[in-house]
């Protein structure tokens, strides 16, 4: 008899919901982490589940992230907050594709509790947010979900760990354990005790974001992402009171949100190579967000740069298009067919995503397992 049904890899998002996922279903789990939750790309995201609508052209992974957004809001309302933004415009051409926005965004707004977006004129967008450029020509204001991602990843993990779930930090996984073309244990070193130990399981799911080829690599397993990085820059002043959504340099949407008594200043994409435990945001980062912002809130560069960081999303390895093509859904990747039967791993996918993905993946275990249990993640 194996000592876990199921040992998953990674305690971000995904990982801790995946491993809550199993648990209420009765599979023994086992989750390993070798930093410490949310120690990863979760921990350097700004924490907006938005309804997914800059993603137009995927009405799938709207329709997924609208429908999350309500999951979390009842399961996690206490860690949740709900903030006005603003997207001021200071061209003619912004008018378009802000109307096609809020049309798209207006339909889902009732599901989510959300007012519909409203076109305001620059003395009302002045009277809401005074700091922006008053040279714009109208603003479009609407309400987004922000949730804690430090205390959701936390209580997914005490969640799982009251319902008998093993929850170990700061254990590094460096064997999985491949016998006959079936994952049967991990060996993992427990950098707080110095050990080096085993376990023996039944499914091993890979959660860890960028770093799942490596981990798929540990079992001798294929895996492709392509990772893009991105950078956030903490300001040391609240220079804004709402959200402010612009268009930077290069066309793109970058956005300032205030946080706490800072605001949080982000984000590129940049694909990347290097390895996700040496990425560090740049100079050329920093400088692109603070340039672009700087056209609606020029008083930016008052403020003074406290940190910055860096995190890397694990997109779909998807090189024949723009990096801002790439679906920010999520795949699946089942290696039984590479001959690792029991070993499942994740790419792609997003912060408001986690809860799905958990459950998609919990749904195959228990098939694999024979066990008929439904999900309760979403009640």
């Amino acid at each position: 008899m194996s000592d876990y049904d199921v040992v998953v890899i990674g305690g971000g998002s995904t990982g801790t919901a995946v491993a809550r996922d199993c648990q209420i279903r009765g599979l023994k789990t086992l989750l390993l982490e070798r930093d410490d939750i949310a120690s990863g790309t979760v921990g350097t995201c700004a924490g907006m589940i938005s309804s997914g609508l800059k993603y137009m052209n995927e009405p799938e992974i709207v329709d997924m992230c609208s429908s999350e957004v309500v999951h979390l809001k009842r399961i996690a309302r206490h860690i949740i907050m709900k903030n006005p933004i603003l997207t001021p415009m200071l061209e003619m051409s912004d008018l378009s594709s802000g109307g096609n926005f809020a049309e798209e965004y207006s339909k889902r707004a009732a599901e989510r509790e959300v007012p519909p977006v409203m076109f305001l004129t620059p003395e009302d967008s002045l009277k809401i947010e005074p700091m922006l450029n008053p040279d714009i020509i109208a603003s479009l204001y609407f309400e987004e979900y922000f949730i804690d991602p430090f205390r959701l990843c936390l209580l997914q993990a005490i969640d799982a760990k009251r319902r008998g779930a093993d929850i170990r930090t700061y254990c590094e996984v460096t064997n999985i354990i491949v016998q006959d073309g079936r994952v049967t244990g991990v060996e993992f070193f427990d950098r707080l005790t110095g050990r080096l130990e085993s376990v023996s399981t039944r499914i091993v799911v890979n959660a860890t974001g960028p770093w799942a080829e490596k981990v798929a690599a540990l079992a001798g397993m294929p895996l492709e992402l392509r990772l893009n990085k991105g950078a956030h820059v903490i300001l040391d002043r609240r220079v804004v009171n709402v959200g402010v959504i612009a268009k930077a340099v290069d066309g793109r949407m970058i956005y300032l949100f205030p946080h706490e008594n800072t605001v949080v200043l982000g984000t590129t994409a940049l694909d990347t190579w290097e390895d996700p435990d040496s990425v560090r945001a740049s100079h050329d980062e920093i400088e692109y967000l603070l340039k672009s912002m700087e056209w609606v809130v020029p008083s930016i560069r008052e403020a003074r740069v406290v940190r910055a960081m860096e995190g890397i999303r694990p997109l779909v390895a998807d090189w024949k298009i723009p990096e801002g093509d790439v679906t920010r859904g999520y795949r699946i990747m089942d290696h039984a067919g590479d001959g690792g039967e029991g070993m499942i791993s994740f790419t792609g996918g997003k912060l408001v995503m986690c809860r799905h993905m958990a459950e998609s993946v919990t749904d195959i275990i228990c098939e694999k397992l024979g066990v008929e249990r439904e999900c309760r993640t979403h009640l």
